[in-house]
């Protein structure tokens, strides 16, 4: 299983995180690359730049915020999301 995440590493550069109850104890590998910033790919098209910014509008506004209780959740949500596509 791979759980990606975005974070904001802070100046102290320690983070402290809570792994999924998904992930089974032992080992593991944890990876850290450095996030592009992709604005300006995203906003390149006229289509694409309204939607962002609309889903922008609509997170500041709390509009449409889907949230889940655990990442089985989310991952039928996401399946059903694309089975409908």
């Amino acid at each position: 299983m791979t759980i990606t995440q975005t974070v904001d590493i802070p100046i102290s550069h320690r983070l402290i995180i809570d792994v999924p109850s998904e992930i089974p104890a032992g080992r593991t590998v944890l990876t850290f690359t450095p996030a592009r910033d992709d604005t300006e790919y995203l906003t390149a098209l006229p289509a694409n730049r309204e939607r962002l910014y609309k889903a922008v509008e609509h997170i500041e506004q709390g509009k449409n915020i889907i949230s889940f209780e655990n990442l089985e959740q989310a991952i039928q949500f996401a399946e059903k999301q694309a089975a409908a596509l």
